[in-house]
């Protein structure tokens, strides 16, 4: 997160990020000052349908999670609080990572635990224990990106008697100046965070409304269950499938567009395959994916990803389709793909404001899914040394005639993006991903 931390007053990062809500007249307490006073909104219906509730769980991991991370409290909504079991003798819960919609860390000193340092140009904090504390917050971060379907997301912070409120994408952190919360007056500020966030939707809260999240014992998971059994029994791709649905992790029906033929398809995925560690940049997830509509195909893998958006860096889709149309051989086949409409970072248009006079660091990241034929395994699960040889002479015909028929060289060559599939014929191939 270096250069991509700005901390800006309240009033600013209220009319920025959470805008659009009357402020209540009291602040304690904030979650019946926001129903309280739900009837005195136009929106009022918002704060009905959502019935947000609190929960403490700073001792108890997410039982899913190997990390056994557990943040302090959460904002949930009444179906997510409904998930988290009982309370302990001491009311305490244990967190849950899928349905958490604001994260709340409780720390005891107002500096010493402050992850942002507003005396410095960066706001990054130097101490050892403040820059703790901060890998603490993005450790948050990645794990609520990960496990959800999330454009940003919102946090909270108590730091003594101080507290800020952050905004996360995968541009950077917008956070507030420090403010009181334990006087009336200050206080106020907190409930009026919590007030207009509440009248938001999914979609102003950060939530991806392109995706479906799956009943456990719905038509569709269940769907996913018995495809495992079409699969041949000793293959790579049923180990894989089987791997992806995880009972612990959600399951989604996700969107993608089709931007060479129009519309869009619809995908059912289980746990990620792969997640890129961290927090800021592409914040690629690749899945093995069945189509939605086609309760009898094979599985396909489909990768998620926060693509950065420059006039010199295609769609990794279209680069696909203009090898293909060059006749390059032992490439993966795209289904489909596209830009999710209306999911790009914002941290980065915001920055400049805040930093007149600068070139601004951050990088624009718009979010991007892409749909190949062929679920390839990495290149080194291979089993033999015929397969090794075997991929890379494809993976060296691949770039070679990459450049020669068309042009482009790769630039990202490792062994990350080799793999190993079987094609039709049941032959071993390398491809260049």
């Amino acid at each position: 997160m270096h250069k991509k931390i700005t901390c800006i007053p309240f009033d600013d990062f209220i009319a920025r990020f959470v805008p659009d809500a009357r402020a209540p007249r009291s602040s304690s307490p904030v979650l019946k000052s926001v129903q309280g006073h739900a009837s005195a909104n136009r929106r009022e219906g918002h704060v009905q349908e959502h019935q947000f509730q609190f929960a403490s769980t700073p001792y108890k991991g997410d039982s899913s999670e190997r990390s056994g991370q557990a943040v302090d409290c959460g904002m949930y909504l009444k179906e997510g609080a409904s998930r988290l079991g009982p309370a302990n003798d001491e009311g305490h819960r244990r967190v849950n990572w899928s349905w958490i919609d604001i994260a709340i860390e409780c720390k005891m000193n107002s500096t010493d635990d402050d992850p942002f340092d507003e005396a410095r140009d960066t706001h990054e904090p130097v101490a050892v224990g403040r820059r703790e504390v901060l890998g603490q917050v993005l450790d948050y971060a990645r794990l609520i990106f990960q496990y959800q379907q999330r454009t940003f997301q919102f946090m909270v912070l108590f730091l003594g008697d101080m507290a800020r409120i952050l905004r996360i994408d995968h541009a950077g952190i917008f956070a507030t100046a420090k403010f009181k919360y334990r006087d009336e007056a200050a206080g106020l500020k907190l409930a009026h965070f919590f007030w207009n966030h509440a009248l938001l939707s999914s979609a102003e809260r950060g939530h991806d409304v392109t995706v479906t999240r799956l009943d456990p014992n719905g038509p569709d998971a269940e769907r996913m269950r018995e495809q495992v059994k079409k699969v041949g029994p000793d293959g790579y791709v049923r180990a894989m499938l089987v791997g992806t649905l995880d009972e612990e992790w959600p399951w989604w029906k996700l969107e993608v567009p089709d931007e060479e033929r129009g519309g869009s398809r619809t995908f059912l995925v289980g746990k990620p395959h792969f997640m890129a560690p961290g927090v800021a940049g592409r914040a690629t997830r690749g899945y093995i994916a069945l189509d939605a509509n086609n309760p009898d195909g094979p599985p396909v893998f489909l990768k998620d990803a926060w693509r950065v958006v420059s006039d010199d860096i295609e769609q990794e889709g279209s680069v696909l389709k203009t090898l293909h149309e060059n006749q390059v051989q032992c490439i993966p086949t795209p289904v489909c793909h596209g830009d999710l409409a209306g999911q790009e970072t914002r941290t980065q248009a915001v920055w400049p404001k805040y930093h007149p006079g600068k070139e601004c660091p951050l990088k624009t990241h718009r979010h991007y899914r892409l749909v190949v034929k062929e679920v390839g395994k990495p290149l080194e699960q291979f089993e033999n040394s015929s397969q090794l040889v075997s991929a890379l002479w494809c993976c060296v015909t691949a770039h070679a005639e990459a450049y020669t028929n068309a042009n482009i060289i790769h630039r990202d060559i490792s062994t990350g993006n080799m793999l190993l599939f079987r094609n039709e014929e049941g032959t071993w191939e390398g491809a260049s991903a």
